[in-house]
């Protein structure tokens, strides 16, 4: 699992009470770890590893420092500057571009499963809304990070149909 991970990141964990996940939850879950133990690609969260336990499931990922998107625009005022747009917008293209290379849909795209992750702060720990507020979105660099793969659907040919019930 450490040999998925980018050089000096940080491990974040997702606990699961097993007692409250439904059959279909279980599912999904399955296929969110199949789907994300078949890619690494910059724009794609990186999973490392899953442990059960006798109540509990424990997802571990990379560690992004900014939180999401939503937190990002609120902290900006409900604005960006157009640049920084497109420069999102990219990022997150070429992340659905690899889903799609590899056969899978994600269908929950929106602003809090898109993570950022700020390569200049000091790793390892969360952004403080400060440096968002007065982040340089000219000169410094963000990485764009799409999460939370568990509705994603793994398409075994160009012919099956994405649905959900």
């Amino acid at each position: 699992s450490r040999a998925r991970m980018r050089p000096g990141r940080r491990v974040a964990c997702k606990m699961i009470k097993q007692k409250k996940i439904k059959e279909k939850i279980k599912k999904y879950l399955v296929q969110e770890i199949e789907i994300m133990m078949s890619i690494t690609h910059k724009n794609i969260l990186r999973f490392l590893e899953a442990k059960k336990t006798k109540n509990n499931i424990y997802i571990f990922v990379e560690f992004c420092n900014g939180g999401d998107l939503r937190r990002l625009l609120e902290l900006m005022g409900g604005k960006l500057p157009e640049g920084f747009v497109k420069r999102i917008v990219k990022q997150i293209a070429l992340g659905l571009d690899h889903l799609n290379e590899r056969g899978a849909m994600h269908r929950d795209l929106k602003l809090d499963n898109i993570l950022i992750n700020f390569p200049e702060f000091e790793e390892g720990k969360v952004v403080p809304d400060e440096f968002i507020e007065e982040f340089d979105y000219e000169t410094q660099e963000v990485e764009v990070i799409i999460g939370d793969l568990g509705f994603a659907k793994s398409l075994k040919d160009n012919n099956d149909l994405a649905t959900s019930y």
